[in-house]
Parts: structure tokens; C-alpha cells; sequence
């Protein structure tokens, strides 16, 4: 029966994404994987089998029916790997495991959950700008993918593939440049006030303009992780992917190595030399750093400018940008940069940078998200109005002084967020209050 349905399914010279599920979910109609059907669907996704089918389906179906670290745990119970005798559930976990996206890495933080986003995979190309880094402490990621986007938005592009059914195929590369795949769905880790919690921090899961490529190759990778591949823990968490280095990032979303310099031994100009050209520029600062910038962090290095000899930094939290900053100055807080540069010598590196946003920048996205889908002020004005709020928050709440990394999930920091509650009650009486001290500001937001 097996075999008639994959020649009846293969009419068409290839096998596809449904049709594979479909010969998947044939098999262990007694209830159980006999040694015959697993040995006919191990044969059947080989690459000399004489079925065609997308890379990726190949790959993925492989994942179910061969061995993979992943396969011994499904939503964080004991699982396994297939063999002759598996029970039928034990195939079909793996099947919703891999094609999708049904074994959710585990969140990080008190009150996230899980919640279905309605946005856009993109937005036009993708950009750094589409991204607010959130309460992980995922700098390295969020600066590399990022970067990327900026120089080659194709790169990133090529990293999706919409299935059409509410799961996306992301594409990551191993330490052999070989191609790896994971399935992630629409559900994303968010507030009970509704807004995402990590990668887009601050926009409502409900807003379908929410651009959701961020988060979900974040996603993505926490549950890549698993597999060994990542070079990480192995844990299938939000957890398992906190601090790391852009480098190895680089390598596993375009499959070649980057290059790793050091500030102290090379020059300004070799700096300014990497901006442009296609290439992704991304530098970390030490554990203590000034000058505007967050210590043990990761940016993105996007120009220089020869008139007043500056480099210009972008903070993947989407805020808190430092100023134009000298070569001095970055020699005297960064340690390392990293340029995607094919062939680069340097794949692994022994430093970590490891910062998340802070809490005070999580309500100012959610507040800049309110404003945003209730008036049509400009960015500057959304700006403007969220540092007037801050101010007054600050005089109300003493909590919401960025917090260490051990704090995040104490009582304090859930108490805050029982005031953030408060503060969408409170947001129309401190809108008044800010138009009234700001001439003209009213007339912006209409």
C-alpha cells in the first residue's frame, strides 16, 4: 500500500511538502512502524531513491524517519527516535515535530505565553529596523540577522519558505555548510496585554501589519538548537540561544565563514574599508563599557562618516542608539567586530556578548505601538512622546530601573508588569497631560 501511494503521488516526477506528510501518516495503520514500511521510507528519502522532491522536504522527512538528537524529546516529554516497532503516535509527534512546528522551544520569563500573530512574514525587504530585540539575552542574533538583511535581503529572504497553512520552513546551515531545515508556526511568546515578549518587542500579536521574520528565524533557532547543530546547549528554549557571538551566526544563516578582527591590532581604516559592498558589519563591546553604549552588547556598524570622522552604531533593541562615535572610542569599548566575508578565517569565536532590553524599553514599544495604531503622528512625534511618558512613569514606578539579568523573573519585575497593565488604563489621563505641556504637539497627533 506504501508503495502505490508514493508511484500514485509521484505521477508528477516529484514528491511535495503534502504529498510527503500524506506518505508519512500512510504508514502504521496497525498501530505500530513495521520494519519493512521503515525501512521503504528510509530508502524513499535517500537522495539516489529516483524521487524528486525539494531539499527541504527531503530533509526534513529524513529528521522523522532517521536519527536526530531533537527526536528524543516532543513538547518536553521523552520521545525517541524512529524504529521497527515505534507506535504510530510516536511517527506522528515527529511529523507535527518537524513539518509543523509543533515542539515549541520553552519561553523565558514569568507571565509569557504563547499566543497566535496575525502580522506579515515581511514588509517590503527586510531591515534592521524590523527588528526590537526583547527580553532574551540574544544581542549576537538579532545584530547578525539583522545586518545581513541590511546588506542582502535576499539572504534573508532565501532563509523563508511560506508553506500556506500557517507554518513557515527556515533554513539554517551546519558547521559544513551543509543545509538544515526547521518548521516554526505562528505562535509566538507575548504578554497578556498581547504584545510579543522577545524579537518585535512591543507589537500586538493582533495588529496583522506586525512584521514577523525576526521573531520567528529567532524561533527558529532556539529550536535548531536541539538538533546539535547550533553548536549551543541542545535545549529546545529561548534560554539555550542567550549569549553568543555574530560570527557564528554569519556562518549559519549564509553557510561560509565570517571574519572576527580585533580593534586593537587592527586599524581605523580597515574598518571603514569593510563598511559597504554587500558586506554585514557587526561589532560587541566589552563587559563595561561608556560613551552611550550598553556593555557585553552587539551592534550593528552602519556608516562612517569621513567629514566628521564618526562611526554610526544601531542598537538591536531598536532604541537607545549611542551617538556618532570615534575610532578611539570604539577601540576603548568594543573588543571585536565580524565582516561576512566569503571564506573569512575565523568561523568560532571565544567571546559572548550577552544583553537583553530593558524593561523601560519594553513599555516604551508598547506604548509607541498604542500611539502608533491610534493616531497617524510621525516617528519623531511617537519618540517625543514616549520620553515624556517615560519621565512620568519614572516617578511613579522605582521598578522599572533596568534590571539585572537574575531579576527578570522575581516578584518585583511581574509586579511591574501588573502596573504596565495599569498604565493602558492610565494612558488617556497622561496623553492629556502631555499635550497640554507641549505647544503644537496636539495638532501632530490630530
Amino acid at each position: 500500500n506504501l508503495n502505490t501511494l508514493v508511484q500514485s503521488l509521484n505521477a508528477d516526477q516529484s514528491i511535495s511538502r503534502d504529498e510527503m506528510i500524506q506518505i508519512l501518516r500512510s504508514v502504521g495503520n496497525d498501530g505500530v512502524v513495521t520494519a519493512t514500511e521503515l525501512s521503504d521510507l528510509r530508502r524513499l528519502v535517500t537522495t539516489d531513491s529516483g524521487f524528486m522532491m525539494p531539499a527541504y522536504v527531503r530533509e526534513l522527512a529524513r529528521d522523522v524517519v532517521n536519527s536526530n538528537p531533537a527526536n528524543l524529546r516532543f513538547k518536553g516529554q521523552t520521545a525517541g527516535n524512529l524504529s521497527a516497532g515505534s507506535p504510530t503516535s510516536l511517527l506522528n509527534n515527529l511529523i507535527d515535530k518537524w513539518f509543523l512546528g509543533a515542539d515549541e522551544p520553552t519561553v523565558l520569563g514569568a507571565g509569557i505565553t504563547y499566543q497566535l500573530a496575525n502580522g506579515v512574514l515581511f514588509s517590503g525587504n527586510p531591515t534592521r529596523t524590523d527588528a526590537r530585540q526583547g527580553y532574551i539575552g540574544d544581542c549576537y542574533f538579532i545584530a547578525a540577522i539583522t545586518s545581513i538583511a541590511d546588506a542582502n535581503a535576499n539572504a534573508v529572504r532565501n532563509m523563508f519558505l511560506d508553506n500556506g497553512d500557517g507554518t513557515f520552513t527556515v533554513r539554517f546551515f551546519d558547521s559544513a555548510s551543509v543545509e538544515d531545515y526547521v518548521t516554526v508556526n505562528r505562535r509566538l511568546p507575548a504578554f497578556s496585554n498581547g504584545t510579543l515578549a522577545y524579537a518585535g518587542v512591543g507589537n500586538f500579536v493582533t495588529n496583522s501589519g506586525t512584521v514577523l521574520w525576526v521573531a520567528l528565524a529567532e524561533k527558529a533557532y532556539a529550536q535548531w538548537n536541539e538538533t546539535g547543530k547550533a553548536g549551543r546547549d541542545g535545549s529546545n528554549s529561548y534560554a539555550g540561544i542567550e549569549g553568543g557571538w555574530m560570527s557564528n551566526v554569519n556562518r549559519q544563516i549564509l553557510g561560509f565563514n565570517s571574519t572576527n578582527l580585533s580593534l586593537a591590532t587592527t586599524t581605523k581604516q580597515q574598518l571603514i574599508n569593510s563598511l559597504g559592498g554587500g558586506r554585514a558589519v557587526t561589532i560587541g563591546t566589552k563587559s563595561t563599557s561608556q560613551d552611550g553604549l550598553v556593555g557585553s552588547h552587539a551592534y550593528t556598524v552602519t556608516e562612517y562618516n569621513a567629514t566628521t570622522d564618526r562611526f554610526t552604531l544601531y542598537n538591536p533593541w531598536g532604541m537607545s542608539h549611542p551617538g556618532p562615535l570615534s575610532w578611539a572610542q570604539l577601540q576603548a569599548n568594543c573588543s571585536l567586530y565580524t565582516v561576512t566575508v566569503s571564506g573569512g578565517t575565523s568561523a568560532i569565536s571565544t567571546n559572548s556578548v550577552r544583553s537583553a532590553s530593558s524593561e523601560k524599553n519594553v513599555v516604551n514599544w508598547y506604548v509607541v505601538e498604542v500611539f502608533s495604531l491610534e493616531s497617524p503622528a510621525t516617528e519623531a512625534t511617537l519618540e517625543k512622546s514616549v520620553e515624556f511618558l517615560r519621565q512620568s512613569i519614572d516617578l511613579q514606578h522605582n521598578s522599572m530601573q533596568q534590571p539585572t539579568y537574575s531579576d527578570w523573573t522575581t516578584p518585583p519585575v511581574e509586579n511591574y508588569r501588573e502596573s504596565e497593565e495599569d498604565l493602558l488604563r492610565e494612558l488617556s489621563a497622561i496623553t492629556t497631560d502631555i499635550l497640554m505641556s507641549e505647544p503644537g504637539l496636539e495638532s501632530l497627533f490630530g
